[in-house]
């Protein structure tokens, strides 16, 4: 088959119900029940930035994790004007306290909070390893069940901590949140948009294999399912490396079910052309 050309492509599951299952025990991993655990949130600053017209508030939650509960921070920025404002949820590779103090010459460029604030849309990051360490051994000395959860559900239960908590902030229109993230969390996104409907945008850049690319598409210089889960086990359930690192050709399923899972909301799939690893060609042809 030629560079590109899709393969023997699985028919779309329309039973989202489904969906969900498959991908939670064969790809993320079941989460164990949580309707016990007692979740807490609460601000702990609230200051006024004048230069932004904006309010900042930094909230500390706790959340659930395969090793126990933990608690991390979230930074949030709304602007004063509005009354409800939609909401961009960042997931953030760096340290969202490096950048909270918008007069400093090195802030992160991906979370743009003044271009966000001048729409008039209010932004809440979270530093991702605050919530899990993103290390391949992160699972030292645990013994996993097969549809044991990994990191990038972990990661995306925390961002539905940070939405229950919008749930409960005035200054947030909670019909317009949006989750966003790159790559390892750029799947993420995808998995926070699936699980947690609240979520009115999904928002998934350069998320590859394992998160927007289809498996059917023969693309010789992308990331393979043997590959990723070799390098990053701890990301997946270990049935998605036992299952399906052999041949993709052969797998029952693909991600374009798993992207139909967020609708009928919104869906970005970000994808840059010169990313070969990632397969763009795949993730157009999975959305």
């Amino acid at each position: 088959a030629a560079v590109g050309e899709l393969v023997d492509v699985p028919p779309l599951v329309t039973d989202r119900e489904e969906t969900v299952r498959y991908f939670s025990e064969h790809v993320y991993g079941r989460r164990p029940d949580l309707s016990g655990f007692r979740r807490t949130a609460r601000v702990v600053e609230s200051v006024d930035v004048p230069a932004l017209d904006a309010i900042r508030k930094t909230i500390e939650l706790n959340t659930m994790t395969p090793k126990g509960e933990v608690k991390f921070q979230a930074f949030a920025f709304f602007p004063r004007k509005a009354k409800k404002a939609p909401t961009f949820v960042y997931m953030a590779f760096r340290d969202p306290r490096l950048s909270i103090d918008r007069t400093k010459k090195d802030l992160n460029p991906r979370w743009p909070v003044e271009a966000i604030l001048a729409r008039g849309y209010a932004t809440v990051a979270f530093w991702y390893e605050e919530v899990a360490k993103d290390k391949s051994d992160y699972f030292k000395g645990m013994e996993r069940p097969r549809d044991g959860w990994g990191t990038n559900s972990t990661w995306a239960l925390a961002s539905s901590r940070v939405m229950d908590w919008l749930e409960t902030e005035p200054m947030c229109d909670t019909e317009k949140v949006c989750v966003i993230g790159l790559s390892r969390l750029g799947k993420t996104a995808i998995w926070a948009g699936v699980t947690d409907p609240r979520f009115a945008m999904t928002v998934s850049n350069e998320s590859g294999c394992g998160g927007a690319r289809l498996q059917h598409i023969r693309l010789p210089k992308a990331e393979t399912i043997e590959a990723i889960t070799r390098v990053f086990p701890h990301w997946f359930a270990p049935a998605y490396r036992a299952e399906s690192a052999g041949d993709p050709l052969k797998l029952p399923y693909d991600h374009h079910s798993l992207l139909a899972a967020v609708a009928p909301r919104l869906l970005i799939i970000g994808s840059a052309e010169g990313d070969e690893w990632a397969g763009p060609p795949g993730e157009r042809a999975a959305l």
